[in-house]
């Protein structure tokens, strides 16, 4: 994957409690000669990009062109706009943010890419934008405003990098409104300088591939990682060199999802589309209850992937599902150049169409609800102290809503079940051979369609609960829901570097939290350049493992439900992580952000 840490970071800012990334300061410009790859030697052009946050513009000059074919604008492969030479063999391309009018949409981010002219069998131009790749006589402006973070909210600074013409590079960092105090500035985790912030809260550091006076020798890209600015082990201000321009690597999350309507042959499919806060998009398309086989994914009536399914021993169903992504990372995701919206998604097997229906955001046939489960344990009453129960109340995210009352270990009989001083149904309790017990249940559904499912009438949410037969209560529970909990969470991802501590100057790494749909999980603690051995992970202070390092490399994975994974049963979240040697010291560490 070409993108860089920093692109991951604009998305995280917005996560970790700190200020808006996106300021009225911000802004990049990058100017750099389109190199030819030799298939059409006369082919020549430049591309002139400018980001600012409420405004942003591209623009491709080219000559030498074959007017009698038709070119695409590319990145990293991806087709962004397509267009045809003048008579003359020149064309003048432009794309723009979300003021385009008529103009190509400007939705993605250009930087850290290969940009190429495609004519329609080969690349003839090309420009890798790459931190530190551009071609020889490029140009580039990055400013951005570093985000505060609680440690000092009303802290404020700017990060700028040049790089000029004949090659020389810069990078500056000025600080305002700072409490005093020694502040060292780190770029992916590495200390770079120290700033000495005084009385009147300012400070400065400057960098030059060409150090003079006052000027420290820049001898890294600033661009490839995360700037902390930092009073020991507390961030006050983080950010990347790079500029945030709304709609392009900064966007407003929004999620449509959709339940495909079935055709009759059964079963239950939906199609998830979604922008995240640095503009990636990803859709989905899960379905289940089906027959095990491939199944065909239409959309627009365009074949766009398979989707396997396979029976899910967990859940014991059949399931599968097929999922594209503007920037794809994860095994199996296919890369999303087509856009869903207002199209008619279609699953198929052969001729046979099994679910249809159009993905429009505006429909309110589209709104589903967030998953939620709660089980509350019955108690004994008194009669037959070896009986136990529970009731499960769950809404699923298609909003439908089933309740279930489950009884042990009572004599045979029937009892009633009282939910809020009304009795709701009888439960018939007899021996069950499998389990070896007594056992009986009710269940209620606001869609009943399975067998001896009852339509559910009333909102047990808060009402108290017996099992009663002939005035005797046998089991009873408050209304206060226990256990359960949420099933169904929105996806949430924070990966920032961990600050070298001065001990090993090399030694780098990096933090991982990720928090699933499924409301799973992980986090992923890397460390590098360390001599090889064993090191010990410290978070909030409490020993949680060793990392192993082989060839300089190490890692450790934790998760909430993944074995053999060591069990993520500690909080992560605005705690302070350490990577210690074996005599105790401390080589890296950061207070992973709230």
């Amino acid at each position: 994957m070409r993108r860089t840490l920093i692109w991951t970071v604009l998305a995280a800012l917005a996560l970790t409690g700190a200020s808006t990334p996106v300021s009225a300061s911000d802004r990049s410009v990058v100017r750099v000669e389109l190199q030819s790859t030799g298939v059409d030697p006369d082919a020549t052009g430049a591309l002139i990009l400018t980001l600012q946050p409420d405004r942003s513009r591209l623009r491709v000059k080219l000559q030498g062109l074959d007017p009698l074919l038709g070119y695409e604008f590319r990145t990293d492969g991806v087709t962004r706009a397509s267009f045809q030479p003048r008579s003359n063999g020149t064309a003048a391309l432009r794309l723009r943010g979300p003021d385009a009018g008529n103009d190509p949409l400007l939705d993605f981010d250009p930087r850290g890419v290969l940009v190429t002219i495609h004519d329609g069998t080969s690349d003839v131009l090309q420009a890798d934008l790459m931190p530190g790749s551009e071609p020889a006589g490029s140009r580039v402006l990055e400013r951005s405003t570093l985000a505060s973070t609680p440690a000092a909210p009303n802290a404020a600074a700017t990060a700028q990098f040049r790089l000029i013409r004949d090659g020389r590079t810069k990078f500056d960092v000025k600080i305002e409104d700072t409490p005093p105090g020694d502040y060292t500035l780190f770029v992916d985790g590495i200390p770079r300088a120290s700033i000495t912030i005084g009385a009147t809260g300012r400070g400065k550091v400057k960098f030059d591939s060409q150090p003079g006076a006052r000027k420290l020798l820049l001898d890294f890209d600033p661009r490839s990682g995360l700037v902390d600015v930092a009073l020991v082990t507390d961030v006050v201000l983080t950010g990347p060199v790079a500029a945030g321009s709304q709609g392009v690597n900064v966007c407003d999350p929004t999620e449509s999802e959709v339940f495909l309507i079935p055709t009759g042959l059964g079963g239950k499919a939906k199609a998830r589309n979604r922008t995240r806060d640095d503009c990636d998009r990803d859709f989905r398309v899960e379905v289940e209850e089906v027959p095990e086989g491939t199944y065909e994914l239409l959309v627009g009536g365009i074949s766009r992937g398979t989707l396997e399914v396979v029976f899910d021993a967990s859940s014991g169903e059949n399931e599968g599902q097929i999922e594209f992504d503007t920037d794809p990372d994860d095994p199996g995701e296919l890369l999303l150049d087509f856009d869903p919206v207002g199209q008619v998604i279609e699953v198929v097997q052969g001729a046979t169409l099994f679910f249809s229906s159009i993905l429009d955001p505006s429909d309110p046939g589209s709104q589903t609800c967030t998953e939620m489960e709660t089980v509350t344990p019955l108690l004994d009453a008194g009669p037959a102290p070896a009986a136990s129960g529970e009731a499960r109340f769950r809404t699923r995210d298609d909003c439908d809503e089933d309740y279930r009352v489950k009884i042990e270990d009572l004599p045979a009989g029937d009892y009633d079940l009282v939910v809020g001083g009304v009795v709701r149904g009888v439960i018939p309790v007899a021996f069950d051979p499998i389990q070896g017990q007594n056992e009986g249940q009710i269940e209620f559904d606001t869609d009943p369609d399975e067998p001896g499912e009852i339509l559910l009438t009333f909102d047990p949410t808060g009402l108290d609960v017996e099992i009663v037969q002939a005035s005797v209560v046998f089991l009873s529970a408050t209304g206060v829901p226990g256990g359960g909990g949420p099933t169904s969470c929105s996806e949430d991802e924070i990966e920032v570097p961990l600050l070298n501590t001065g001990v090993v100057a090399a030694a780098n790494g990096d933090v991982r939290h990720r928090i699933r749909d499924d409301c799973r999980e992980s986090l992923r603690v890397e460390i590098e350049d360390l001599a090889d051995g064993s090191y010990a992970l410290r978070v909030a202070g409490v020993p949680q493992s060793d990392i192993t390092v082989t060839l300089g490399m190490g890692e450790i994975q934790f998760d909430t439900d993944d074995p053999p994974k060591p069990l993520l049963d500690f909080p992560v979240r605005g705690e302070l992580f350490e990577i210690l040697d074996g005599s105790g010291t401390v080589l890296l560490e950061r207070s992973f952000p709230e």
